[in-house]
């Protein structure tokens, strides 16, 4: 096994990137809704007024707090990156839709249109699942670009 987790062509893990990458979408869901509650708590305090703004959103506390999750998110994503193949991780990259879709009516009291976001959700899902149960058996390696380059 190398530094980077992989043992030649094979990586070591791949459900626990697929893991590490879904819950990486999760928290980058979450620190995306938590700077709308920001936006949202500093536009109740200003009444609505936009001119009259009693500090910078970057400031509220909320604000902070999602930054930090996107941080965190992307950190996740390059660990995960570790443990399976980038070809396989791409493909959770719509969790975040799915889980923002699913939290932003919860916690932003937004609407949620089941008509037509439900089968909007569902075919994401299965797209997503096919994509994750159907990965090509495909690494790209220096050493095999090199070799495809000079037999070119």
């Amino acid at each position: 096994m190398n530094s980077t987790g992989s043992v030649g062509n094979e990586y070591v893990n791949p459900a626990l990137g697929l893991t590490l990458a879904t819950i990486a979408s999760l928290v980058s869901a979450l620190g995306l809704i938590m700077m709308k509650l920001a936006h949202v708590a500093l536009e109740k305090i200003n009444h609505g007024d936009i001119q009259r703004i009693c500090m910078p959103t970057y400031f509220h506390p909320y604000w902070i707090l999602g930054f930090i999750g996107l941080l965190v998110a992307q950190i996740l994503n390059t660990y995960a990156l570790e443990y399976a193949s980038v070809i396989l991780l791409s493909s959770t990259a719509c969790f975040t839709i799915i889980f923002n879709s699913i939290l932003a009516p919860l916690m932003l009291n937004e609407s949620f249109h089941a008509r037509s976001e439900l089968p909007t959700l569902l075919l994401l899902v299965v797209g997503c699942t096919l994509c994750i149960v159907q990965e090509p058996e495909v690494f790209f390696t220096a050493d095999n670009e090199i070799r495809q380059i000079v037999n070119f």
